[in-house]
């Protein structure tokens, strides 16, 4: 079937696969750098955080035990940017699904008949000669009564007559189209509409990418025609498992106004459902503004999980220095909190302004431990090298902290602003250089991302 839809998953950066399970023995000495320092960048909250209302207790993770880290230097032409922001997606398609046993007649609204605007048979088989099979057994007529699903003969040695699936809709008349089925049908038939150059459009949009139990989770679907607000629309929905395609529930939408239909997701989990990821699959039917019948059909995503951990306070930050002065690392203790062992993945940038005003990554650095229940300490390292690596300078910014539960594969806790932490002041002179390059780096070198002088 050619349906399409947008499909949400957070997953994990896995940057800790090949990093060491062994602790980092810094040299030197450690001075702090107070947040308070600087103020000129401080962050509030952002819509892409993620923060659980509450924490819940479940079965223990079959995870590893061992810690790993790593750090790496990122690329200072990326913008820290909304990477998590929820995606919004447009559709200008309709869906009729006509299960096994279907008879009778069935309407289409098509609101276009421009450009590439077509309908779609598809029977719910596999082979030509199956496909075709059920394709004799449907019309599809305009709103004047033509019949517009049989090819014509092209030659006089083409007999013409084959039942056509992908029907061109160039020159028909919008309206109301019939599909009608001469006997009852021995498999499901999906009749899709394509209406690329139609100005009527609804876009999906769910409030967050990863929804947490305890926390509000909703699906807006837009309806606009030329930009104008479609008011009154009939809209149904059902939630989807992401991985089996299976309906779990109904999901209802209510008009919220100015073409906006708003429907709660939250109320549908529980404790008991499982942690995937899901799909919210949409039809809308109604009058535009211009008082022409239309249907519209789209799916969008989003995660849901169980949170097991939080962070509970940004508690110290230290500049790491060698006996000859020189910066050798950036280091940040984050205190957590969790209720399940589980193998949790705690991560942070450090970001810098960059000539256009905005603030850019230079360095990521990870920490990955199987967390048994309780609170305890993680350390973030950052190798001074990375960030030398960027030529980047100025105040260095602590940002994006997350945990990330990697048993469940779920983000747990997003904090943008990361308490505002930052290291004032840096130069680039002061930021021990690597002593080698690993194969990575180098290739970036080469390619002129990150510098190795």
């Amino acid at each position: 079937m050619k349906t399409t839809g947008t499909l949400l998953v957070i997953l994990s950066c896995g940057l800790l696969a090949a990093c060491t399970d062994r602790a980092a023995e810094p040299s030197g000495s450690s001075q702090g750098a107070p947040s308070s320092a600087v103020t000129s960048h401080t962050m509030g909250a952002s819509a892409t955080d993620v923060s659980p209302v509450k924490i819940y207790t479940r079965a223990p993770q079959a995870t590893g035990v061992d810690a790993a880290w790593a750090s790496h230097a990122m690329n200072p032409a990326d913008s820290l940017g909304e990477a998590y922001a929820a995606v919004e997606s447009t559709h200008t398609e309709s869906l009729a699904l006509l299960p096994i046993g279907a008879t009778g007649t069935y309407h289409v609204a098509v609101d276009s008949t421009a450009g590439e605007a077509a309908l779609f048979i598809s029977p719910q088989v596999d082979g030509k000669t199956a496909i075709d099979e059920a394709a004799r057994n449907v019309d599809v007529l305009d709103p004047n009564g033509v019949k517009i699903n049989v090819r014509q003969q092209k030659s006089a040695n083409d007999p013409g007559g084959a039942p056509m699936t992908m029907i061109p809709l160039a020159g028909h008349p919008v309206g109301i189209y019939t599909v009608s089925l001469h006997q009852s049908s021995s498999v499901g038939l999906a009749v899709e509409g394509s209406f690329h150059s139609s100005n009527i459009v609804m876009t999906l949009k769910p409030s967050s990418m990863q929804h947490l139990l305890g926390n509000e989770e909703y699906v807006d679907a837009t309806l606009t025609e030329s930009g104008k607000p479609i008011l009154g629309a009939h809209v149904t929905s059902a939630l989807m498992h992401g991985e089996t395609l299976a309906t779990v529930s109904p999901v209802t939408f209510q008009e919220v106004g100015n073409g906006v239909y708003r429907a709660a997701m939250h109320p549908l989990f529980n404790e008991q459902s499982s942690v995937s990821a899901y799909l919210t699959d949409v039809v809308a039917e109604g009058t535009s503004p211009a008082g022409l019948a239309f249907s519209r059909h789209g799916r969008t995503g989003f995660h849901f999980g169980i949170p097991t951990a939080r962070v509970v306070d940004v508690v110290a930050q230290r500049t790491i220095t060698t006996p000859q002065g020189l910066i050798s690392a950036f280091e940040v203790d984050v205190k957590i909190e969790s209720t399940t062992f589980d193998r949790l993945e705690l991560s942070a940038k450090l970001t810098a302004m960059g000539t256009d005003g905005a603030e850019h990554p230079i360095s990521v650095a990870h920490y990955g431990q199987g967390f048994a229940a309780g609170q305890q300490v993680v350390t973030l390292h950052f190798d001074a090298g990375d960030a030398r690596m960027t030529r980047m300078d100025g105040d260095f910014m602590v940002r994006d902290l997350q945990i990330f539960s990697l048993g469940t594969n779920t983000l747990l806790s997003r904090e943008a602003a990361a308490h505002n932490m930052v290291f004032p002041s840096i130069t680039r002179a002061q930021l021990l250089k690597h002593a080698t390059f690993s194969p990575s780096q180098s290739e970036l070198v080469q390619e002129g991302v990150l510098f190795d002088d």
